[in-house]
């Protein structure tokens, strides 16, 4: 399959993969491949790059059972005995959110913990094309959203260490998120632990500085002086 890996044929499954079962129209596809570029019905692009992906789908042992169909002046990828980490990533993460709504946190716990394990950095990170900038939008903000869901069930279950080490996966996932840093400091300078809360708002400084440009927020300021009196040292 090495003669298609670099071609609209893998683009092409890339895209549908991640809509399994759906429909996509010829419009939508063409859009997505050739942005910008003529979308007349004579552009036989499409047919071209479907017909190769059906090719390399047919001549490759590990694709045995996926097939792309053409169906209502579309495209669908049939693959039912495929598993698709980005597909299982979204399921895990949208019955997390949807259990812990419900109120039955144990479950949710699971789920989101689920997610956070297929969830390994940005969503095909060498691919440039609009549609798999916007994937790459929503993982990244989802799994945000989970491990942050995780430190807070953390914090209620009692158990600072865990939500202090979901807030440094929140941390690898977004560095510039400084509600993951004043939750750190906070979690940090109830154990009574200034040092680390000191080095996280180092750290939050420094990426925000050298990084974006911009200072620490106020908030972020507030947090830090609320640890030190706690910690009974005199704000400078």
């Amino acid at each position: 399959m090495a003669r298609w890996r670099a071609g609209k044929a893998r683009n092409l499954l890339q895209y549908l993969i991640t809509r399994r079962d759906t429909v996509v129209s010829r419009d939508v596809l063409s859009e997505v491949l050739w942005p910008g570029e003529d979308k007349s019905p004579g552009n036989s692009s499409l047919k071209v790059a479907a017909h190769a992906l059906r090719k390399a789908l047919a001549d490759g042992p590990l694709t045995s059972g996926v097939r792309v169909e053409y169906q209502d002046f579309g495209y669908v990828l049939r693959a039912s005995g495929i598993w698709v980490d980005c597909e299982a990533f979204r399921g895990h993460a949208t019955r997390g959110f949807t259990l812990e709504q419900r109120g039955d946190r144990a479950a949710a716990v699971r789920e989101y913990k689920a997610a956070a394990a297929l969830y390994r950095g940005p969503f095909l990170p060498s691919e440039e094309a609009r549609w798999a900038e916007t994937e790459r939008a929503w993982h990244q903000s989802t799994g945000l959203k989970v491990v942050q869901r995780l430190a807070a069930l953390a914090i209620k279950g009692g158990d600072d260490f865990g939500a202090i080490e979901w807030c440094r996966r929140a941390s690898e996932i977004d560095p510039y998120n400084e509600r993951t840093y004043r939750l750190m400091m906070e979690l940090h300078g109830k154990r009574g632990d200034l040092g680390m809360a000191l080095k996280w708002y180092s750290v939050c400084e420094s990426r925000l500085h050298d990084e974006l440009g911009v200072p620490v927020s106020g908030e972020t300021r507030s947090v830090l002086s609320s640890v030190m009196k706690r910690c009974d040292v005199a704000t400078p």
